[in-house]
């Protein structure tokens, strides 16, 4: 299939960093309710139909995001992480707090219906790195994301439900939605590292929606 890129204008970048913007400092008890929380366990992919937005088989459709400088490289490979078809997608970020690949050039804009966003991804690294997602529609560019999620060493499956009322928007302060807006037309999607405590590569592979 044939991808046809969509403008982004500066404006909407800039608007996009503030959006992916860390969350504030986290009280000592707080901080450690979320450590046990974010144990490592057994991810369960939801079942339902699976709609393929990137299998990395027709090509490279992402860049690096350049206005986040902490993102070190990314290309196709058929070395590490491929769990279908020929390729994978690899990137390498260093220790960092925001590191980002997007692409504008969607196989499936209309995500009505869908309720999960997943990728299969390997983690090279030694240590855990936080990972989300952060999109946006075209009709208004409303930059919208979902909270992190703690990706440990080997291999797993990234999965951020989209209608369960934790995906945040920007629009008029940064608060919680019950699912992103603008479904009909999503036009831009990144892959966001939040955290990374040393330089790491990932590996993604099959990015899709889960309806």
């Amino acid at each position: 299939m044939k991808r046809f890129a969509i403008a982004v204008t500066s404006i909407v970048a800039a608007a996009a960093l503030f959006g992916c913007a860390s969350a504030p400092a986290k009280t000592d008890a707080a901080a450690d309710a979320t450590a046990e929380a974010e144990a490592p366990k057994e991810v369960v992919v939801p079942e339902g139909e699976i709609v393929m937005l990137d299998d990395f088989e027709e090509g490279l459709f992402w860049n690096l995001d350049s206005t986040v400088p902490d993102g070190l490289d990314m290309d196709l490979t058929a070395d590490k992480g491929v769990v279908s078809g020929d390729n994978a997608l690899y990137f390498m970020f260093k220790e960092t707090k925001w590191a980002i690949i997007n692409t504008n050039q969607l196989m499936v804009t209309d995500w009505t219906g869908a309720n999960y966003l997943a990728f299969d991804v390997f983690n090279e690294g030694t240590l855990p790195v936080e990972m989300g997602i952060c999109l946006m529609d075209g009709n208004n560019w409303e930059w919208q994301q979902s909270p992190s999620i703690v990706i440990q060493p080997g291999q797993t499956t990234f999965v951020a439900g989209l209608t369960d009322g934790t995906f945040m928007s920007t629009k008029d302060g940064v608060h919680n939605i019950d699912a992103p807006n603008g479904v009909e037309n999503i036009a831009f999607l990144a892959i966001c590292v939040h955290k990374a405590d040393e330089t790491t590569t990932v590996y993604i592979d099959d990015v899709r929606l889960i309806k």
